[in-house]
């Protein structure tokens, strides 16, 4: 049994602990960013977890793409009992590598952690360290880790039924399992920002459920599918501020764009709507549900930054609603049910398509079995099966949304803008060699 007391409860990981202590370590080569990297191994190894930290983040400041040292920051956090800093740290890491499974297994760990220690939060702690643990059992190749995943699956199934949860036996789904095998041609000047926003920093927003597994999940799929992983942005939840997102679309995209460029901009999470105008929001990780007017990102001012670019084409898909219902939508004060609009002028462009989730005044809705959006989960397998183009995959989606949907009593169509007989043909997500 774990102990009450945080301190006594913290040690029961010693065995753990030093396991992670084996992931410390050395890149061979000598450039700037490795030397500050190898000195926070030699800090730590001389027990001087602060300045290690200090010497992994400069190594950062050097690339920041070097996730070695944000996960060995997250080590160092862990080993000092600072759970919700080890948590972050391993999450900034699969931001940048979903498929990294010793990052996802160590977050898996520390969330076991903080639930032992924690009583509010062990439900919460526990059931994600047990999704984490299955999605990291799929790309797990090391039989000691296999093992010890399943023993560690098995043994948080039973603290979630004694903490009152049965109902957890939920493995991965298949999009989660599998990624596009078939051979893509290279697209070094396609670009892609996706955004994923689960959890916000308001208390009065509730949770996107899934928000961000579905943004981690779109970002490895674009890698295989040909997209540069220099080019692919991806912002989950406290990364995804209403400056950052502006910036992304304003300046980061515009600076990467070339007349072939494809960009694709990926929304998961709460959508809201102007009572007066009927006008749509994206609402970033820090939007505040009193003044959504000025915290909250316009998609007329999305559209139209996108429609200004220079580019082969540019698609918008957003897994959210604007109605005010459901799991993914905010209610602003006065609001009514309203339709997502595009202006025509944009539309006219003929280089812009967006592919919403539902239409009009519909409720967007999750799947708890499939532990991502509905939309997302369908266009992930309409990828797995090899879809290229957007009609096509509208083609592939809307139906079965509508019928899932359906047998949940809800109604659901995603929408496309324009239409699919408009656009066939013209806008694609990848290519064959």
């Amino acid at each position: 049994m774990v102990s009450s007391n945080p301190v006594k409860a913290f040690a029961q990981w010693a065995s753990v602990r030093a396991a992670f202590l084996g992931l410390l370590f050395l890149i061979g080569c000598a450039s700037a960013d490795v030397l500050k990297f190898q000195d926070g191994k030699r800090l730590a190894h001389n027990d001087k977890p602060q300045e290690a930290i200090q010497a992994y983040r400069d190594a950062l400041e050097e690339n920041p793409r070097l996730v070695q040292a944000s996960l060995n920051i997250g080590v160092l956090f862990y080993q000092q009992g600072q759970l919700a800093q080890a948590a972050r740290e391993f999450k900034l890491v699969l931001e940048q590598d979903p498929e990294y499974a010793r990052a996802r297994e160590n977050l898996a760990i520390t969330l076991e952690a903080k639930g032992d220690t924690n009583d509010e939060a062990k439900i919460e702690a526990y059931a994600e360290a047990y999704k984490h643990w299955q999605v990291a059992m799929a790309n797990e190749n090391r039989a000691e880790w296999k093992a010890y995943g399943k023993q560690s699956i098995e043994r948080l199934k039973e603290k979630l039924r004694m903490a009152g949860e049965p109902d957890v036996d939920i493995p991965p789904s298949d999009v989660d399992t599998t990624v596009p095998t078939f051979a893509v041609a290279p697209r070094p000047h396609d670009i892609a920002l996706v955004i994923g926003i689960e959890m916000y920093k308001n208390q009065s927003l509730t949770a996107s459920p899934f928000a961000r597994a579905d943004a981690e999940r779109v970002a490895k799929y674009l890698g295989e599918l040909g997209y540069d992983s220099h080019n692919v942005a991806v912002l989950i939840n406290e990364r995804a501020t209403l400056a950052t997102i502006r910036s992304r679309v304003e300046y980061w995209v515009s600076e990467r764009a070339k007349t072939d460029s494809r960009v694709l901009i990926y929304y998961s999470g709460h959508g809201s709507t102007n009572p007066t105008t009927g006008d749509t929001y994206l609402v970033p990780h820090d939007g505040n549900p009193a003044d959504l007017l000025n915290t909250a990102y316009s998609t007329k001012r999305l559209y139209r930054d996108l429609a200004d670019l220079n580019v082969n084409q540019v698609v918008v898909m957003l897994d959210s609603c604007f109605s005010g219902k459901g799991s993914r939508s905010v209610l602003m004060e006065g609001a009514r049910p309203a339709s997502d609009k595009i202006a025509d002028p944009v539309l006219a462009s003929r280089r812009l398509a967006v592919l919403t989730a539902a239409s009009g005044s519909q409720v967007n809705i999750v799947s708890q079995p499939k532990q991502h959006g509905l939309f997302t989960y369908y266009w992930l397998k309409a990828l797995l099966d090899g879809q290229q183009d957007l009609a096509a995959i509208y083609d592939y989606v809307s139906p079965k949304v509508q019928k899932e949907a359906n047998l949940q009593d809800v109604q659901q169509a995603p929408s496309l803008w324009p239409g699919p007989e408009q656009i066939r043909g013209e806008f694609t997500l990848w290519d064959k060699p």
